[in-house]
């Protein structure tokens, strides 16, 4: 048997054992949240149906920060490497919180705008350390000069060019 949580999400966690297995484990969680239970022979195929929780950032919180004017192509690309992706924009998302709290995986900068205003932001002397716990990646030569100014120590330092290829180097 196999019980989905969050079936299709990025957040989609499955849990494959005996059905009585399963049963103990159900009433000895605190875990109320609604799933699927899948019974019979097509359970043990999950790992050769697992595409979706097998992409490679499959649950990973990425936060990108570009240019207003760019495009959100990389944010689409890390989505469908099953990323959640977190957008600084959106009303209520306290990115500095967010870092704080190790609840961000990946920074990815795609401009020397958004390096020197998150810098700005959050203080040039704090972000290394706001970041320390996160893979930090930056995609053109701006972006690169932008971090090596700010003291941020990028894991991923890639050309400008393709979006996916960028995407593929994380």
């Amino acid at each position: 048997a196999a019980l989905i949580y969050n079936g299709t999400l990025t957040t989609q966690r499955t849990t494959v054992s005996t059905l009585g297995a399963l049963e103990r484990q159900v009433k000895e969680s605190a875990d109320r949240r609604s799933a699927i239970l899948v019974v019979g022979r097509v359970a043990a195929l999950r790992e050769h149906l697992r595409w979706f929780d097998s992409r490679p950032l499959f649950g990973r919180q990425a936060l990108v920060l570009h240019a207003r004017e760019q495009s959100d192509e990389v944010a689409d690309l890390l989505r469908s490497q099953g990323a959640v992706v977190i957008d600084d924009t959106q009303d209520g998302v306290d990115v500095y919180r967010l870092l704080l709290d190790r609840k961000i995986d990946l920074v990815a900068f795609t401009s020397a705008s958004a390096v020197l205003n998150f810098a700005a932001q959050f203080g040039a002397d704090q972000v290394s350390d706001l970041l320390a716990h996160t893979i930090v990646a930056v995609q053109g030569a701006a972006a690169s000069d932008a971090v090596a100014r700010t003291n941020i120590t990028p894991a991923v330092q890639h050309p400008a060019g393709s979006s996916l290829a960028f995407v593929e180097a994380i």
